[in-house]
């Protein structure tokens, strides 16, 4: 075709795509081989593109040449020839990313109470009312400042236990009603979707009455009372039992969430109470100085007695001494005490000292009875006989009352 000289004539042929997908691998038919829809001519002047018969685009030889030459240089390169393989692997890779997406947005709105408008709209509710119950106590800690006696912390105590009974109940009303009105809510919005399906079966069988002697038909089964209960129509078909059968599994593990939740509320309670009076206790510790407390005078009325004590403590103890009753013989034990020697010829201290123990009488002597020499004077420590002192150990539990 290149060499022809001929100016009247030009002669080309007839390409068709290759099926491989190469733009610029053509191949040779005839006439009446050649695919309507796409087809080239090829003659020495260039490359003529037809669709349906229609010359679309012309590129002269020349240039479709070296537009070839290009293409198939790039095509040797290992990113073009890795190019398919890759683009396939990456889009089943996409495909399957997405598929595991979809699976698990489906699974969270399942399962996940708050993507739902009824069951979040409660479900954020019932969590109001166990915020506000977990701020209940069922111990007093005796804020006002009012000491009590052990047997009135007792009976405070008691007593602010029926209160947070009572409390405890009034929040388990309003949370059970709460639950009541979402189960209610969603049967009502099922129940209504229902009756427009199976209203819109019955218009399509009287609009489009199917007539067939191979009609197959089905014994109708007893209604259940249990959908009557509810509310239901009669001739529900397995589609729509299974939808009420997937609500009230539904409903099943919402109860447990709710369950969970309100357990959970009351172990804050439980915790709660606790920790506040531990609290209490230890604030009480801390601000007490026991030592200043016990030296102050707290019967001066002009307040000049000593500093102060602080917060008032949280039991009143009343003790009775009853050192006049007699102490059993069996209880007091005698423990052997070191003598009482200052120094330089002893190492006692002042504080050492006991009234009852180291102070005794010394014996009369008689006329005409001699001190020993001092080169026989043994030390007063060495002389001393052992000290014993009478010890009860649980004193305070026959003196005190």
């Amino acid at each position: 075709m290149l060499d022809s000289k001929s100016e009247e004539e030009t002669v080309f042929v007839y390409l068709n795509p290759n099926e491989n997908g190469d733009p610029y691998d053509l191949q040779v038919c005839v006439y009446q081989d050649r695919k309507k829809a796409k087809y080239y001519t090829l003659s020495g002047k260039g490359l003529t593109l037809y669709e349906n018969d229609t010359p679309i685009e012309f590129l002269s030889l020349g240039q479709w040449l070296i537009e070839r030459d290009s293409y198939n240089h790039i095509k040797e390169k290992d990113f073009f020839k890795k190019f398919k393989k890759w683009k396939f692997m990456r889009m089943w890779k996409k495909t399957i990313k997405h598929q595991n997406r979809m699976k698990a947005q489906n699974s969270l709105e399942e399962k996940l109470f708050m993507l739902q408008d009824h069951f979040s709209t409660h479900l954020a509710k019932h969590r109001t009312y166990m915020i506000e119950m977990e701020k209940q106590r069922f111990i007093d800690p005796c804020l006002t400042g009012d000491t009590k006696s052990i047997e009135e912390f007792a009976d405070a105590q008691v007593e602010k236990t029926e209160n947070i009974q009572e409390e405890i109940l009034k929040f388990s009303d309003k949370c059970r009603e709460n639950i009541r009105a979402c189960i209610a809510m969603v049967l009502s919005e099922l129940r209504t979707r229902i009756v427009s399906e199976i209203a819109l079966d019955e218009e399509r069988k009287k609009n489009n009455p199917i007539q067939s002697s191979n009609t197959i038909t089905m014994k109708k089964k007893a209604s259940s009372n249990t959908f009557e209960k509810l509310g239901f129509p009669e001739g529900m078909t397995y589609g729509h039992r299974s939808g009420l059968r997937k609500e009230c599994s539904r409903f099943l593990r919402f109860a447990y969430l709710v369950d969970f939740l309100s357990l959970e509320a009351l172990a804050n309670i439980y915790t709660g109470s606790v920790r506040d009076m531990i609290n209490r206790l230890e604030t009480l510790d801390m601000e007490c100085k026991i030592e200043d407390v016990m030296n102050a005078d707290f019967a001066d009325q002009q307040g000049a007695g000593g500093p102060s004590r602080g917060q008032e403590p949280l039991f009143r103890v009343e003790t009775k001494l009853c050192h006049e009753e007699p102490i059993p013989a069996e209880e007091i034990k005698e423990v052997m005490i070191e003598p009482f020697v200052l120094p330089p010829r002893g190492t006692s201290n002042t504080e050492d000292f006991d009234l009852l123990a180291h102070l005794e009488l010394e014996p009369e002597k008689e006329e005409g009875e001699e001190d020993e020499s001092e080169g026989g004077e043994k030390s007063e420590a060495e002389a001393a006989p052992p000290i014993y002192k009478n010890v009860v150990p649980n004193i305070q539990t026959f003196w005190l009352r």
